[in-house]
């Protein structure tokens, strides 16, 4: 079985570390390998070293460990959001303010900046520079920059049918930015984490991972997950938090709607 960090939970996840640093030292390219290859079934070769686009899966999974580990230490975590929201929200506009985003970008804090930075490693897209603003040729490219490090994709929301038949749309961006909720399942982080976990295994693999993990059967996607919250949390069971039935309430109380990771069903 692949190799763990001796008691990586909280020693690590709530040390003074940047949980960029703890995130390597938990998953490293040598931890994932192992991982994987102790994995492979002969049943179901999708799942092999040799099969998975191992550079893909692995930066999402690291996105993935980055923001469970930063939403379970920081107690910073709304407000990081909120800036990255207000940040977002003034560059995707569609005939986006200067002065808005100029505004926005001053106004983030040490913890969001640092958030994207790491990002911006990620992407190889800098964070643009207040001064960069001042030539107007150059707002709607530094705006798509933004939205680009701010965001990791969007969905599409259906609203309530109306008379005609039609149901309005419209485009919910998923924030590169820590989950905060006020009254939510012990499980949020957790939840999310198996989300952007499919994220990976979707893009790494090759192939949607299973939704749920039927008893008795083996999950190779389940068996990973569990892995991954063994090295940064313990008392953290994956199938249970597959199985769990999640559901986003809407802000009008009407019918629930499907989380980021049901959209795609």
């Amino acid at each position: 079985m692949a190799r763990r960090v001796p008691n990586a939970p909280r020693k690590l996840i709530y040390s003074d570390r940047p949980v960029e640093e703890v995130v390597s030292l938990l998953f490293s390219d040598e931890t994932i390998h192992d991982c994987i290859r102790s994995l492979e079934n002969e049943k179901d070769k999708d799942f092999y070293v040799s099969s998975i686009d191992l550079s893909v899966f692995n930066f999402h999974l690291r996105e993935a460990a980055y923001f469970y580990i930063g939403s379970v230490r920081e107690s910073s975590s709304h407000r990081v959001r909120f800036e990255i929201e207000e940040l977002v929200q003034a560059a995707a506009a569609a005939l986006p303010s200067r002065n808005m985003v100029v505004a926005a970008l001053k106004d983030l804090s040490p913890e969001t900046i640092a958030l994207l930075a790491y990002r911006s490693r990620s992407l190889k897209i800098e964070l643009p520079k207040i001064v960069e603003f001042d030539d107007p040729t150059q707002l709607l490219e530094l705006c798509s920059h933004i939205v680009r490090l701010g965001t990791i994709g969007a969905v599409v929301i259906h609203g309530r049918k109306r008379s005609n038949g039609h149901r309005s749309k419209s485009l919910h961006r998923n924030l590169f930015a820590p989950e905060v909720t006020s009254a939510v399942s012990k499980r949020l982080f957790e939840q999310v984490f198996i989300d952007r976990l499919r994220v990976a295994w979707k893009y790494g693999v090759g192939k949607d991972a299973p939704r749920t993990s039927a008893k008795g059967k083996r999950n190779q996607f389940a068996e990973f997950a569990q892995f991954c919250f063994d090295q940064m949390v313990s008392g953290v069971t994956a199938v249970e938090v597959m199985n769990a039935p999640v559901f986003a309430q809407r802000p009008d109380g009407e019918q629930p709607v499907k989380t980021v990771a049901e959209q795609g069903d």
